[in-house]
């Protein structure tokens, strides 16, 4: 039997593992066995709660992942492009022609991008759903090129066994009921590929379909909680309704999404409340309305965002916010007045905070340009994949100390009372926190966790023991 090893960097809860997922059920059902070589890039630049990148090398190796892929001996190993994975499959790609050059190498490309010198057998170029189910079906014999778009509602149930020696279903499941978004932020990765496949791209699954894939995955995993992964979850007023209703009455365990708000009322947010949502994350960035409307491309108004995150408190229902850092023609103004904001929130949980993450094609990339952030020649470095995310040291490094202040700080504000957070923010003593090992922030935010019963967050620190473990005993 032909046997297809997928090859993976980073952590789990994104699209591209369940896309794996997904195609790798479609390769069973034509016959092939599958498995999958997983660099959990722990303590990394995907890591969305610990960035170490010192430990990271001690943990993430692109010449053990290739020795692992040719132990297996498969016969294909597939790829799937995304915006800063390039340099990485083209590492291992390299590393594993040298040691088996039987190998016969499937990138996947979502997007068009410059040709690379990663070195393939099979180049398949589209939505990974489609053109992988093309090429199976072709049995291998061309690449693959197709505008085409996989119907959602006929793909497998995701093949969850794939990833599961790395992740304990029972703790959280994660699904996503449709692609892409309805926003077009200009930093987005779902507006990229919006630009790329027409508003045609943006599509859902119909409740009974995702009703069936809980149902089959409670049965099998006896899941905890489930986390829906998709962009904003409460987008369709009618669909959500109709899901909720089935929800509550066929699988009724706690559950996360993420909202937007002016995607959300509060009939959606009773409803959300009522049918076991625990925790809704809203994409705030900055409370500077203007970077937010004119660079960032984001609608909602202040005024909005404070209002649904008022009736969330009214509800009891707990919610996250996201702050960003790095924005072309932020202040140290902006971050005083989110800190202030931010300090006034009632059943506030968590506040994310995530660093400015540069896409090829982005029309971000136009406007931190002018405002002197990033040059051409780093643009280009981008647009060819070399570089892809906020650690490509931006030559503008005003911002610098005083983000890494207030990413801190809003990492523990919501552990301290309003008086505090004020007493900081007016004395000016957020300058403190630049002395502040980030161990101590992380100690913090766990005990923010316990207090505030975040499975989200006690689920990340259980998983951590088990994912250094999988790699002393692996290898």
């Amino acid at each position: 039997m032909d046997k297809i090893t997928f090859a993976y960097k980073g952590r789990y809860f994104v699209r591209d593992t369940n896309t794996i997922e997904y195609l790798s059920a479609i390769a069973k059902g034509y016959g092939y066995s599958t498995g999958l070589v997983y660099d959990q890039d722990i303590f990394g630049v995907t890591d969305n709660v610990f960035y170490m990148p010192i430990i990271n090398k001690m943990f993430s190796s692109e010449n053990n992942v290739a020795k692992k892929i040719a132990k297996v001996k498969p016969e294909y190993v597939v790829f799937i492009e995304n915006f800063g994975n390039l340099k990485w499959i083209e590492n291992i790609s390299r590393n594993l022609k040298a040691i088996n050059d039987k190998a016969k190498i499937i990138i996947i490309r979502p997007l068009e991008r410059k040709e690379t010198a990663v070195k393939y057998d099979y180049l398949l170029t589209g939505e990974p759903e489609n053109v992988f189910a093309d090429f199976l079906r072709d049995k291998g014999l061309r690449n693959i090129d197709s505008e085409k778009l996989a119907d959602l509602n006929t793909l497998p149930l995701p093949d969850k066994d794939i990833f599961s020696q790395y992740i304990n279903f029972s703790d959280s499941y994660m699904t996503y009921t449709g692609k892409g978004c309805a926003g077009s932020c200009s930093y987005c990765e779902e507006t990229a590929y919006k630009n790329e496949y027409s508003s045609r791209y943006c599509r859902r699954r119909s409740p009974e379909n995702v009703i069936s894939e809980l149902v089959w995955a409670k049965k099998k995993f006896n899941f905890k909680e489930v986390i829906f992964k998709d962009s904003v979850f409460t987008i369709d007023a009618l669909w959500l309704k109709k899901f909720l209703k089935s929800y509550r009455e066929e699988i009724a365990v706690p559950f996360k999404c993420f909202g937007k708000a002016d995607a959300v009322d509060e009939n959606i947010i009773k409803d959300l409340k009522n049918s076991g949502c625990y925790c809704i994350e809203f994409g705030v960035q900055t409370l500077n309305e203007e970077i937010r409307k004119n660079v960032l491309f984001r609608k909602e108004k202040t005024e909005q965002i404070k209002s649904i995150l008022e009736i969330c408190g009214q509800h009891e229902l707990k919610y996250d916010v996201d702050h960003m850092f790095g924005l072309p023609y932020e202040k140290l103004e902006d971050h005083i007045k989110a800190a202030e904001f931010y300090s006034n929130l009632k059943s506030l949980n968590r506040i994310k905070c995530h660093n400015l993450t540069y896409y090829p094609k982005a029309e971000i990339l136009r406007f931190a340009a002018q405002s002197g952030d990033i040059d051409e020649k780093l643009i280009e470095k981008i647009s060819r994949g070399e570089i892809s995310d906020f650690f490509a040291k931006p030559q503008k490094q005003a911002m610098m100390k005083e983000n890494a202040c207030f990413r801190k700080l809003f990492k523990i504000m919501p552990l301290m009372t309003r008086e505090t957070n004020s007493f900081i923010i007016v004395k000016g003593f957020w300058k403190l926190f630049s002395y502040i090992p980030n161990i101590f922030i992380v100690f913090l935010q766990l005990i923010l966790a316990l207090r505030r019963n975040d499975l989200r967050f006690k689920i990340y620190f259980k998983q951590y023991p088990k994912k250094m473990l999988s790699f002393v005993t692996q290898g």
